[in-house]
């Protein structure tokens, strides 16, 4: 499977998963803008009609929502989990250092489970 293919499901697990808990769920590309405007725009690509798009976030009439953002960039709020999406294993330090401040930040962490579309929180 290519990145951007595990990428979009990825993305596609999250929408499901903010829908259904109504959680606001942040999924974080690396500190490289070009990464995270790929993200927002495949986002937007895998989102139902229903969504309502407003700048880097989704809203769902469940309650739900999905933002997406660079690691450098900062929310103000709180009540998310973070899923870091896009971070190679030779991140650069800023990346390193941007997910330790959203891991402190968040009320805990999403990743891919083992079944497809399927999310563990941790």
């Amino acid at each position: 499977m290519g990145e951007l293919t595990a990428y979009i499901f990825a993305l596609q697990a999250v929408v499901e998963h903010a829908k259904h808990f109504r959680e606001w769920i942040v999924v974080v590309a690396p500190t490289d803008e070009e990464k995270s405007s790929t993200l927002s725009r495949m986002l937007v690509s895998v989102l139902p009609p229903e969504a309502t798009l407003c700048g880097r976030t989704a809203l769902f009439p469940s309650g739900g929502r999905v933002t997406v953002v660079g690691g450098s960039q900062f929310l103000h709020g709180d009540g998310f989990r973070v899923m870091f999406l896009g971070f190679e294993s030779t991140s650069l330090p800023a990346d390193e250092i941007a997910q330790h401040a959203w891991r402190k930040a968040a009320l805990g962490v999403v990743s891919l489970g083992d079944r497809p579309g399927e999310l563990r929180v941790h």
